[in-house]
């Protein structure tokens, strides 16, 4: 029987199909119970190369913010309940995801069981499926948001799911779905979940007529008439009709980012010289790091060599670099959350391997983020910062309505206004910055010296421009923090709100002024207060009885009990102890070692998860387990044991590389294997 083919669709980006019929996705192949547990992800386009989009636009998602729209506030639809003795498959079409106001997508839960031990969840990029106690999932692998479709097909050890671009297949031994039963969508144990729907779909692959198929008013051609009763509660019809506002993030213009050149004398990678286009440029020379003495055992993991990353990392990014087609700055949050993991990567593997396209690859990026902070964007006439400016940035922008700063913004809506400038932002983006600065400075790379200085310069601007949101006096109980400004415009303490922002924010800074400071000679003049911000979170550390230590997220004068740090913003602070304790800025051995017990005793849930908190309560989602083998697993130097434990932790969540913190995971692994 022929395929018959459906896709999903948006405007401006590449659309391949998705096999609905005949030999199904994940099912023409039962998983090999040798695969179990393990992950394969790819792009659809590698299958179906001669698909023509045009046949099939009936079946794109409708305009944004279209079809049923349920407001988490006691919304749901019910529907008889439905249960599978074969095969599944489920389809959705999303109107929008729920997204906050800080930018970040919570998980939703598409359907689920009344009786609350089945469901499918998703956010932007990850999937969940709920068997019972068990929880697999694919995290971080696809782009929901852009295509607002979702296909899956379930069956016995394995699921399959495609955004409609990009295709994860994942065998896990708890996936049966004859277990599964659903009678409800967008709600889950009392919990009432926001989002736009235009239509979904529950299908017993073996039996046809065994479907749940919802469709919104206008999508009734998205789906057949199963002739199913919903109960349909708080819920509002938006018609394609209906005026929709634009989405006030700007779009991702098309853009071919730099493609990877096929291989040739200079390196992968390597772009051609200018002076002699024949001849390409070598990439720099990097010495290798000196060997382990305590080298971590890959033999049983999937990554154990350089070969296997970069494998791993030609599969999803054949065709440029990953971040490379962002022109927006840091309006979609991309610079500060996913490039400074991909320079981190590129000079672990560096330092792993000595190889110097990973370096040229930092350095293209790196030029990237500066090419597009604010200041450029404005000069450019990208953007506008009048009327459409800042509601909050560093004092001088915001009396000096209109101006850009030097760094960049981040779309966080309050008040009518977009904009928002933070410290954490401008750090997070610096800590690749300076990473690789460090990397160049301390192996004096010649050839990239006048680029070492160039961002030095570019980043010191940065950080003075967050200056005066900087106090010693504020609080009486904190020796210095970063506050983040007032609306008002006065400068020094009465220009800053009372609480001191988070740990994770000021330590982010506190990194890159570290290494400001080392490779000026401490012309910078930071080291008073990298070191008060290092003393502002040792003075607030709880000591416990066990010989751990635990800390808040954010401290508070007022009510010291506020919640705990967790895994993935404790990444941040353990970056910046490991580094100010390699670099002798911080010489402190008894909270290195109770903040290293801490995270092998008490934050250690088992053999291979982590605590969600680091006071050890909670498990951390899977994305966030694999935050331990990003800066954590530097711990490893006061207790050799972290790191076998943080492969164990990789190994179980992320066997292969899926997205950027897998890579520089893996990346680790490997520099601790040689």
């Amino acid at each position: 029987m022929p395929f018959q083919r459906f896709t999903a669709g948006l405007t401006g980006a590449l659309i391949l199909p998705v096999l609905l019929c005949g030999a199904a996705l994940a099912c023409e192949n039962q998983a090999d119970p040798a695969q179990a547990n393990s992950l394969k992800l790819t792009h659809l386009g590698d299958a179906f190369p001669d698909f023509n989009i045009t046949d099939y636009s009936e079946f794109f998602p409708g305009p944004l913010g279209t079809g049923t729209r349920l407001s988490g506030n006691n919304s749901y639809i019910g529907f008889p309940k439905w249960s599978s003795s074969s095969n599944v498959r489920v389809q959705v079409w999303f109107g929008d995801l729920d997204k906050r106001e800080d930018q970040r997508f919570p998980w939703t839960h598409i359907v689920g069981s009344s009786e609350g031990d089945q469901t499918i969840r998703v956010d932007r990029n990850s999937v969940q499926v709920q068997f019972g106690s068990q929880f697999p999932g694919i995290y971080d692998a696809f782009d929901f948001e852009e295509t607002r479709f979702m296909y899956m097909e379930i069956c016995r050890g394995q699921l399959s799911i495609t955004d409609g671009i990009r295709l994860g297949v994942l065998t896990h031994t708890a996936i049966s779905p004859e277990r599964l039963s659903y009678d409800r969508a967008y709600t889950r144990e009392n919990n009432f979940y926001k989002g736009v729907v235009q239509a979904f779909a529950l299908q017993d692959i073996g039996n046809e007529a065994n479907s749940v198929h919802y469709r919104a008013i206008g999508y009734e051609k998205l789906l057949p008439d199963t002739k199913t009763q919903f109960e349909l509660v708080n819920v509002k019809h938006v018609l394609k009709a209906t005026p929709i506002n634009p989405p006030t993030n700007p779009g991702q213009p098309p853009d071919p980012g730099t493609p990877i050149t096929p291989p040739n004398p200079g390196g992968p990678g390597v772009p051609p010289n200018p002076g002699e286009p024949d001849k390409p440029i070598t990439p720099p020379t990097v010495p290798i790091d000196p060997p382990n003495q305590d080298k971590l055992d890959l033999s049983s993991s999937a990554i154990k060599t350089q070969a296997d990353w970069d494998a791993a990392f030609l599969a999803l990014y054949k065709d440029r670099r990953p971040v490379m087609n962002i022109t927006v700055g840091d309006d979609t949050g991309r610079f500060a959350w996913e490039a400074p993991v991909w320079i981190k990567a590129y000079i672990t593997m560096a330092e792993a391997f000595g190889d110097g396209k990973y370096i040229e690859w930092a350095v293209e990026l790196v030029d990237h983020l500066f090419n597009y902070t604010d200041e450029k964007r404005v000069e450019r006439g990208e953007i506008k910062l009048d009327p459409d400016g800042y509601w909050q940035a560093p004092k001088f922008y915001m009396n000096n309505y209109g101006t850009p700063v030097p760094g960049w913004r981040h779309y966080n809506p309050k008040n009518g206004k977009k904009w928002r400038v933070q410290a954490l932002q401008d750090g997070r983006i610096l800590s690749g910055v300076m990473a690789l600065v460090n990397f160049i400075k301390r192996h004096q790379i010649q050839e990239l010296m006048p680029k070492a200085d160039e961002y030095l310069a570019k980043a010191q601007r940065i950080v003075d421009s967050h200056d005066t949101s900087y106090s010693q006096t504020k609080q009486a109980d904190v020796v210095g923090s970063y506050y983040y400004p007032n609306t008002n415009d006065q400068i020094g303490d009465n220009g800053l709100f009372s609480r001191p922002i988070p740990f994770n924010h000021n330590l982010s800074q506190a990194f890159v002024q570290m290494y400001i400071e080392k490779w000026t000679n401490g012309a910078s003049g930071y080291q008073t207060r990298v070191n008060q911000l290092t003393t502002f979170f040792t003075d607030k550390l709880e000591d416990q009885n066990d010989g751990t230590c635990i800390w808040r997220y954010q401290h508070h004068s007022q009510n010291p009990n506020t919640k705990f740090e967790d895994l993935n913003h404790g990444d941040i602070d353990i970056e910046f102890i490991n580094a100010a304790d390699r670099e002798g800025y911080f010489n402190n051995e008894a909270v290195m070692n109770c903040l290293t017990k801490n995270f092998s005793e008490r934050m250690k849930k088992s053999a291979d998860q982590y605590a969600n908190l680091v006071d050890g309560s909670g498990i951390a989602s899977g994305a966030h387990q694999i935050n331990t083998g990003w800066h954590w697993v530097g711990l490893t130097k006061y207790d050799p044991q972290v790191k076998r434990d943080v492969l164990a932790t990789i190994n179980r969540h992320s066997p292969t590389p899926t997205w950027y913190g897998t890579y520089l995971a893996w990346a680790n692994m490997l520099k601790l294997a040689q």
